[in-house]
Parts: C-alpha cells; structure tokens; sequence
C-alpha cells in the first residue's frame, strides 16, 4: 500500500513539470543603442503551441501581452513607442503558453503544476539583429486574493511580469544575459 501511495505522489508531481523551450540569449558584438529615441514593438501570435488552456484565449493573452511589454519599454527605456518607422524594432514572438495543472497546484505546491510562457525577443536597429533572447516565465503560485485558480487565469496573471522582463531584456541584454545565468546557476536572480 505505501509503495501505491508513494508512486501516485511521484505522478502528481510530475504531471506538474513544465517542458518548456530552452533559454537562448545571443547578443552582438556591436550591440549599441546610443541616440534610439523611438522603438516599433511588433507582437507575433501566429502558430502559438498551447497546452492545457482554451485556445480561444490567446488572442486576448496576445493583446494583453503585447499592451504590457510596450508600456514595460517605454518605461524602462525611455523610449517613444512608434505606430511606424522607428530607430529600433522590437518582435516579440509568443511561442509557448502552457497552462499547468491547477489540480497539481492547488494539491501538491511545490511548484507542481506551474504555468509556464515561452517568448523569442528579437531587438533589430539598421535592419540587423542586435540582440535576441528566448525569455521564459513560470508561475507556481496562484494569485488566491484574486482567486486565480485556472490555468488561463495563471496566465493572465503573469502578463505584467512576462511584459516587464522583456522590457529588462530590451533595456540591457547583456546585463539581462549575465543574470539569467546567474539564475540559472540558483545565485541571484534578475530584478524586475
């Protein structure tokens, strides 16, 4: 009996592992955004890989997202946020959403079931990538005052924060790549 409860734990735990795409940040020698005034933030959404939240809500996420990250860089850059030609351009595209597992998170804790949302920034000046970085964010813990328990809930909770890092990214790629690998490495994390 306790080998059967132990192996049904083992499953609840990894039924809320997130394989999510890994963390790729390249950044040019000759990176340099001396002078950019103005930047023209682009948001793809086409072919988004979804799991376990309603399709339906990407467009929305989508939006959200896209509004979040263009108030997040002007903010942290300065920047005037273009509608058309710009000194810099910002594509930023959603390529994973992966909605976890509320019974996991509700159940287990622990970072069982956590959400997760994959991005690719790319920072382009004179028609040249300067910069590009696969950003991801993880959320392990609902936001229970605002009773955010679902797994699209989970991820609408975390535009504010996915906007913000990808704002840190825009701002500073190379402090941005230094401290994911710190992160990674569980000695410091990235502030945002």
């Amino acid at each position: 009996m306790k080998r059967i409860i132990f192996a049904l734990a083992v499953c609840t735990m990894l039924a809320g592992c997130v394989g999510t795409l890994p963390t790729k940040i390249s950044v040019s020698n000759d990176f340099n955004t001396a002078g950019v005034k103005t930047a023209l933030v682009r948001m793809d959404c086409a072919n988004v890989k979804t799991d376990d939240i309603d399709p339906a809500s990407v467009p929305d996420f989508c939006q959200m997202l896209h509004a979040a990250a263009k108030t997040s860089i002007r903010k942290k850059t300065g920047y005037k946020i273009a509608d058309g030609a710009a000194d810099l351009d910002i594509n930023i595209k959603l390529e994973e959403i992966y909605g976890g597992n509320a019974a996991a998170r509700f159940w287990v804790g622990m970072g069982a079931g956590r959400s997760a949302i994959t991005t690719l920034v790319e920072i382009v000046k004179g028609g040249k990538v300067i910069a590009e970085g696969r950003l991801i964010e993880t959320s392990t813990m609902p936001n229970i005052a605002g009773n955010a328990w679902s797994n699209d809930e989970m991820i609408i909770q975390d535009v504010g924060i996915i906007g913000g890092k990808i704002a840190d990214f825009v701002a500073n790629p190379k402090s941005f790549e230094a401290a994911s690998e710190q992160s990674n490495s569980g000695s410091q994390t990235f502030n945002h």
